[in-house]
């Protein structure tokens, strides 16, 4: 139930920030927007804990500025989208949209016909925001599900099987800066790039043929933790519970393996001749069971070991052992406590309306997750 920041350069502890309880804290995320430098946390308690950033180093703990109530299940994940909103999902199938000004949920949001899946198969175990696709919001799920929501006017645009493979969770998910492929990782340690660059973020419209399957490979040994887009390479970053750090370079035919770290024997990411190109799989089917795509309206307004993606000067290190690098802090959960990762409206939330700008291939915005 800790969450600490850590200076990368020398290993100090600079700050110990407090939770309410000591249950596990599963997803941690920085935010740097204008002057606001902040600290946002979800996990068993349920809560979204948010604690400021503010220069130096303190020997006492230090209390959230913030609490949010509103999740009846466990946190598993957090995104944000400039200006301000937050959206986290849960393990029993719903994703709350906050106002991060206010501290109200927007929308809640809900997997189609929740009550019809196990336990188990409900849980949304990554978000990712699509700014340059309209701000648009995709989760993926412990059912084997691509979806992508309209956070403006809380409903679900589009819903599709990944066909990662039989009873296969997607457990990780990322984007480059253009938002025009997806990268998704299963728990059978499979990778799987998706090319959405036609994707719309309007409801009611068949969008089958834009998003696309391009390439699917094994990765790992085991199920993959983390799943982060290196825009300085243009590469994939992936770690996974079989121990193992991997970089890849995605082409025409599809992963090829660039680095491996810690291994003996020495690799450069800036010779590709190096590169071992890795054999594509082939995709699973879609279930009998598969329902038809069908759009769905958010939920009247409820009543009152992760990482967290800092940017610039920051690592991110987790309990469960996700691992992003950038630079010079560090924000990393603690205790484990498990080897399961396991409405109101405002008005004032709505951000700025964001072109859907296709083709143009403008990369000078990048939001990271």
């Amino acid at each position: 139930g800790t969450v600490r920041m850590w200076n990368f350069s020398n290993g100090q502890c600079l700050k110990e920030l407090r939770s309410d309880t000591d249950l596990e804290v599963s997803s941690v995320m920085f935010i740097l927007e204008g002057q606001n430098k902040l600290i946002v946390a979800g996990g068993w308690n349920r809560k979204v804990l948010v604690w400021r950033d503010d220069t130096g180093s303190s020997a006492a703990a230090v209390e959230p500025e913030r609490r949010m109530a509103g999740h009846n299940e466990d946190i598993i994940s957090i995104a944000f989208s400039s200006p301000n909103l937050l959206a986290t999902s849960g393990y029993d199938g719903k994703v709350l949209v906050w106002n991060m000004d206010s501290g109200v949920v927007k929308f809640t949001l809900a997997i189609p016909d929740l009550h019809k899946l196990d336990v188990d198969q409900r849980a949304i175990w990554q978000l990712a925001f699509l700014d340059r696709r309209s701000q648009a919001l995709c989760g993926t799920g412990a059912d084997g599900y691509l979806r992508f929501w309209n956070v403006k006017e809380g409903v679900l645009v589009w819903e599709q099987y990944a066909n990662h493979g039989s009873d296969q969770s997607i457990v990780a998910l990322s984007t480059d800066p253009t938002n025009s492929f997806l990268y998704t990782g299963d728990t059978a340690g499979c990778i799987k790039v998706w090319d959405i660059h036609l994707f719309v973020n309007v409801a009611g419209i068949d969008q089958s043929f834009n998003i696309i399957e391009l390439h699917y490979w094994r990765a790992h040994d085991g199920c993959i933790a983390s799943l982060d887009y290196i825009d300085r390479h243009d590469m994939v970053l992936s770690a996974s519970a079989d121990g193992r750090v991997k970089m890849w370079a995605i082409g025409a035919d599809g992963g090829a393996l660039a680095a491996v770290f810690g291994e003996s024997s020495a690799w450069s990411i800036t010779q590709p001749s190096t590169f071992r190109l890795v054999k594509n799989e082939a995709s699973a089917p879609a279930p009998a069971s598969a329902p038809a795509p069908a759009p769905a309206m958010a939920s009247p307004p409820a009543a009152a070991g992760a990482v967290a993606a800092a940017p610039v000067d920051a690592v991110v290190g987790s309990s469960s052992g996700e691992m992003t690098a950038e630079g010079e802090a560090v924000v990393g959960t603690g205790p484990a406590g498990g080897t399961d990762p396991y409405t109101y409206s405002d008005d004032d939330a709505v951000s700025e309306e964001l072109e859907d700008d296709d083709d143009d291939g403008d990369t000078s915005r990048y939001t990271r997750e």
